[in-house]
């Protein structure tokens, strides 16, 4: 009996870290926006550029035009000093309520050369948000001991107004053409999936970075102006995470998205002609 009161109150109070984990990270905005500035890059310290962003707190930044000094709000703003780690401080806490069974979508948006992709990507020494999300959420599925996890994943790209199944491309390197016809659809829990996508099932931060790295070398790039490999598609690598909590009976299904876009300059400063410019 004592046990089986013990039991009632372990369920009620896992339900309450939930809801209030969940209440606190949805008051902090459903959507949250963050700038982050680069360092120059070498061509522009020889050329003689100079700054036009200033920083004038945590969450504001100033900037220079042709039309006076204009000021920008932010969830929180990163200078060209800010560390990987600590742009993915905030993410952190996103990672636990995609465990919880909630959607979360990062993306990177800005022109050719801003530093999408380093701060979606990074470098070996210098992780980004999707390998130190990865991390993140195995430690969390490691530190669950009442659930029993699976973890799937697929990558598509949008391309020209397309949807390719980069994971099928993998799997079908010498066949023409992008593979099945992807159709995006919601299904009853209003969870956006892809139908006719392949998913790979996962069991570890070392494979789904594998598949990662994997699908990301199947994408379009191309040289423009900007950027020697500049990303022509938006990419979206979306891992699903399953529980089944023993203890409740309950099965969860959470989703983490991230997106690495395209950039989103003026077709006429990348100096791009023909097919790139169709890009």
């Amino acid at each position: 009996q004592s046990n089986a009161t013990l039991e009632k109150q372990y369920k009620e109070e896992m339900t309450l870290r939930k809801k209030y984990w969940n209440t606190i990270e949805d008051m902090k905005g459903k959507i949250r926006v963050y700038a982050r500035c680069r360092p120059f890059a070498k061509y522009e310290i020889e050329r003689g550029c100079s700054p036009v962003v200033r920083f004038a707190d945590d969450t504001t930044l100033e900037l220079n035009t042709a039309h006076g000094l204009k000021e920008f709000a932010f969830d929180a703003v990163f200078d060209p000093e800010s560390t990987q780690g600590a742009v993915f401080e905030d993410t952190r806490n996103l990672i636990q309520s995609c465990l919880d069974g909630y959607n979360v979508c990062i993306f990177a948006y800005g022109q050719t050369g801003s530093g999408k992709t380093f701060t979606m990507t990074g470098s070996d020494s210098l992780p980004g948000l999707t390998p130190r999300a990865i991390t993140e959420l195995f430690d969390g599925i490691a530190n669950t001991k009442t659930s029993e996890t699976k973890v799937t994943a697929y990558f598509v790209e949008l391309y020209n107004d397309q949807v390719v199944d980069l994971l099928w491309k993998l799997e079908n390197r010498t066949a023409k053409g992008d593979g099945p016809k992807l159709d995006i659809k919601v299904d009853s829990k209003k969870m956006v999936f892809v139908k006719n996508v392949t998913t790979k099932s996962v069991g570890s931060p070392s494979d789904l970075m594998e598949l990662f790295n994997a699908g990301n070398g199947m994408r379009h790039v191309g040289a423009t102006k900007m950027n020697a490999e500049s990303s022509r598609s938006h990419s979206i690598f979306s891992i699903l995470v399953e529980s089944y909590n023993t203890t409740t009976k309950k099965t969860s299904v959470g989703k983490l998205s991230l997106v690495d876009l395209a950039g989103s300059e003026r077709a006429d400063k990348t100096g791009a002609t023909a097919e790139r410019l169709k890009e």
